[in-house]
């Protein structure tokens, strides 16, 4: 792809101009804004013919006041008009703009001969960019989108369409908050072979034009339901793209390639939306139901610098920005892609999580065993010294269940499953608290708490300071286990009394929302999700028998096995992530 940029001189409309205003029945495809500025008094045109070019674009010193439109005639006919849409400063977090001026969209218009631009006759310095394809016989080696429910997406890499190497490395986010929603602004009526010719062109924009290091998009999504890799850095890390400054870092931008002012998006697009981000979703610990404080540092067109906003988890790039951005055919159908996200996220939040096994410790000797029913061989580390308590969290957010120690005060814990360093360490709490461990807030990584009394002092980082969530539960004498007994990725509290389990939804206090007995009152409590479907369910070790259960319910065991020395003390963790 290579990319031509020529200044044009806008002639205004009259009957002795290059070309008449036309009736607002010529302009159907266009909003009744759009179409009626394009007929309306003040407005010139400016026209150009050049080599065959696929996608145009065009940069003004200024955001327009009034739309600017363009099209393109392709073997001898004119696609509709189309209104480029500007939105300041929008640029990757952090990043820098290429060619001076405020850049349009660009649109993709197939390969065409010539092109008009209709515009504000005040309009400072219009330029107009033309992308023109080199090398149109990409071979197109996509596979046919999935439709079966909670299927992993397939996804087609970048090499399936010539993407060009970004001009930078890629940045990953620490966690995925956001997934927001665009269209590409060009024609719906491309075919599934020039959907790669589409994928360079924007890309070529976005570099050549823009600046960009790359695509600016994470995925993108075609008319027939195939998604495409987008912006280079890994389809399952969160890569910080640049198609919403401001809401870039911890954000996925999906974009659908088409122009969804008026048109509706094919329910085959919104589908494979809704797929993919229910399953990135999953794979990055959001749940789809809750909404999410979005604090931007950079801002944007829509909000200042340091602004916190309150968002679902699926939202339009209108939402964040001063843009229209994915079109009212789009935008409308964002409510049936949220309920669609919240559908498929249970499937995927399954198939993208291991299921927790057991383990015990003794002294200072961790056994840990990986199958399901203590079958098979056992794994052995030691770790700590035989007078701290041993505790398990996945404490980088990777998935895998390593250990950790309480010694006095002081916790410490290791990313490695054999229990070998590096280490990283806090002091947190009393000598007389009991120590709990859990995913408070939902991010996928475990961090420390403790019971003082009837109440929790929880933080979320692995590091000193003071609480950031504190609530009362229970009772003083209740033994504390903690789940996510809901299935929504947050850790809270439960406790046992007797053989009667207490369990809440949130950490806060209040009453219990299941109540149930399991066991007997001289068991020791054990809690894990032993059949990997997102919810963690009771167990109990009875001398060297484990006996749990797959349900938060009165009911016998689901598994029962012997594993270990009746003296030695149980554990429960993912420690394969299988």
């Amino acid at each position: 792809m290579t990319t031509r940029t020529e200044e044009v001189r806008l002639v205004a409309h009259g009957p002795s101009g290059p070309s008449r205003p036309l009736s607002a029945a010529a302009v159907g495809g266009l909003d009744a804004d759009a179409a009626a500025a394009l007929i309306a008094p003040g407005r010139g045109r400016a026209s150009g013919q050049r080599e065959r070019f696929v996608l145009l674009g065009v940069t003004v010193d200024e955001v327009p006041t009034d739309p600017i439109l363009v099209r393109a005639r392709r073997d001898g006919v004119w696609s509709p008009w189309f209104e480029l849409p500007f939105v300041a400063d929008e640029a990757p977090d952090g990043g820098t703009a290429g060619a001076p001026g405020v850049h349009s969209q660009p649109v993709w218009v197939g390969p065409s001969d010539t092109y008009e631009v209709d515009a504000p006759i005040g309009v400072p310095r219009p330029r107009v960019h033309l992308v023109q394809e080199e090398d149109a016989a990409t071979e197109l080696r996509a596979v046919s989108a999935s439709t079966a429910a909670a299927a992993t997406p397939s996804i087609q890499p970048r090499s399936a369409w010539g993407a060009r190497p970004p001009t930078s490395t890629p940045t990953i986010a620490p966690g995925l908050k956001l997934a927001i929603v665009h269209h590409s602004v060009g024609g719906n009526t491309y075919s599934a072979a020039e959907v790669p010719s589409v994928l360079r062109a924007i890309q070529a924009y976005h570099q050549d034009v823009q600046g960009w290091s790359d695509f600016a998009y994470n995925f993108a999504v075609d008319r027939f339901g195939r998604t495409w890799e987008g912006r280079a850095g890994g389809i399952k890390q969160v890569v910080v793209g640049g198609h919403s400054s401001g809401f870039n870092t911890g954000s996925v931008g999906v974009v659908v390639l088409g122009d969804f002012t008026s048109a509706s998006a094919p329910s085959s697009a919104t589908e494979a939306v809704a797929n993919l981000i229910s399953w990135k979703f999953a794979l990055h610990h959001v749940y789809p139901a809750s909404t999410v404080a979005f604090t931007t540092v950079t801002g944007s067109a829509k909000y200042p610098p340091g602004t916190t906003v309150t968002l679902p988890r699926v939202i339009g790039h209108r939402d964040v920005q001063s843009t229209s951005c994915p079109g009212n055919g789009l935008y409308g159908r964002l409510g049936w892609i949220r309920s669609r996200v919240e559908q498929l996220w249970p499937g995927h939040r399954a198939n993208t999580l291991g299921r927790d096994t057991v383990g015990v410790w003794q002294g200072n000797t961790v056994t840990r065993t990986n199958s399901p029913s203590g079958a098979g061989a056992s794994l052995q580390e030691e770790f700590g010294s035989p007078g701290d308590e041993i505790i398990v969290g996945d404490w980088n957010g990777d998935g895998w269940d390593t250990l950790g120690a309480r010694r006095g005060t002081q916790f410490v814990v290791t990313d490695r499953l054999d229990g070998a360093g590096p280490y990283r360490s806090a002091s947190y709490g009393l000598v007389t608290d009991k120590a709990v461990v859990g995913d408070w807030d939902g991010n996928g990584t475990d961090t420390v708490g403790v019971r003082r009394g009837t109440v929790y002092h929880l933080r979320n980082s692995i590091t000193s300071g003071p609480a950031e969530v504190t609530f009362s539960y229970g009772r003083a004498s209740d033994v504390p286990v903690f789940g996510d007994w809901d299935g929504n990725v947050t850790e809270t509290p439960g406790i046992r009394r007797g053989n009667a389990y207490y369990l809440r939804n949130s950490n806060t206090s209040g009453s219990a929302n299941l109540t149930f007995a399991y066991g007997k009152a001289t068991d020791v409590p054990v809690t894990g999700d032993w059949d990997g479907d997102g919810i963690d369910t009771p167990g109990v070790r009875r001398g060297t028998s484990f006996l749990l259960r797959n349900a938060n319910s009165t009911g016998t065991a689901d598994i029962a096995f012997s594993y270990g020395s009746t003296a030695a003390r149980p554990l429960a963790g993912d420690w394969d992530d299988q």
